[in-house]
């Protein structure tokens, strides 16, 4: 993700980002650049000399519940089993017409 802002405003961003959400990210790569006073265009806000946009690598991770799965509910009983007819192979092919 790239993020542009003033030096505290980026750095608060990125501390905010692995301190204060539920989740847990993994920062792997951040580069920056120093930014020069221009008007918002091309998708970018306006900024000032001193100004920086990060650009910020990394991986969420979601933490799964450490309490059991419910118990699953008893499925229906299933129907009983055919008995096989005696001296029969089920596996041997019906003749066809």
């Amino acid at each position: 993700m790239t993020v542009v802002g003033s030096y505290d405003a980026s750095q608060a961003f990125l501390s905010d980002l692995q301190n204060a959400t539920p989740r847990l990210f993994l920062v792997t790569s951040v580069a920056g650049t120093s930014q020069k006073q221009a008007s918002a265009g091309g998708g970018k806000p306006a900024t000032a000399l001193g100004d920086e946009q990060l650009v910020v690598t990394g991986m969420t991770y979601v933490l799964t519940s450490t309490y059991p799965a419910p118990a699953a509910a008893p499925s229906a009983t299933p129907a009983p089993v055919q008995p096989a007819v005696p001296g029969k192979n089920p596996l041997k092919p019906v003749a066809g017409k």
